[in-house]
């Protein structure tokens, strides 16, 4: 949602350069190349300060975070083809609103899906029926530990994977699935 806020962006930029001039022309009070050098003086730090915010969230948030969701995206159609309506969802916070779209009865019941942030924090006791692991995208530490504590315990297996995130499925539901996988297969036959 950040791009919408690029014409105030452009419109605040123009009043800093329009007062670096007028202070530079302030301060030179008519030799020109006085002003010129106090105008590019400041133009300088503004420049230098707007290129390194954008290198900064290139590549501490844009860059990671479209590799993550590239990966989320391949693992998702396994989430809808073998989510029941009603099976809570374990999600770094980042994914919450695009999985909120995806899944139908989240929208009309959020609490199926259950941030590792909020998780972590001690809120909820019930181990989740899914947990979409993405180690490199967590908020905090706490966050990574306990969804790399829930991975550990055994309690989960890797159903689908992709380059950078993974889908657990609560062993005791995959066993589930394989017998209703199983009968389903035998009655085709």
């Amino acid at each position: 949602f950040f791009r919408f806020f690029w014409p105030l962006q452009v419109w605040f930029l123009c009043f800093i350069v329009f007062g670096a001039v007028e202070t530079a022309q302030y301060l030179a009070a008519g030799d020109r190349r006085l002003r010129l050098a106090l105008a590019c003086t400041l133009l300088f730090f503004l420049a230098d300060d707007q290129l390194e915010r954008q290198l900064h969230y290139r590549s501490h948030f844009a860059a990671p975070f479209q590799a993550a969701m590239a990966s989320v995206e391949q693992v998702e159609p396994g989430l809808e083809a073998n989510r029941t309506a009603g099976e809570t969802v374990l999600t770094p916070l980042a994914f919450l609103p695009w999985l909120m779209w995806k899944l139908p009865d989240a929208r009309t019941h959020p609490q199926l899906l259950l941030t590792a942030e909020s998780e972590a924090g001690g809120n909820g006791d019930d181990e989740p029926d899914w947990v979409l692991y993405v180690p490199r995208i967590y908020l905090s530490a706490a966050a990574r530990d306990y969804v790399d504590a829930l991975v550990r315990s055994g309690a989960y297996e890797p159903r689908y994977e992709g380059s950078d995130a993974t889908l657990l499925v609560r062993t005791a539901h995959h066993e589930s699935l394989a017998l209703h996988e199983g009968s389903s297969s035998r009655g085709a036959r």
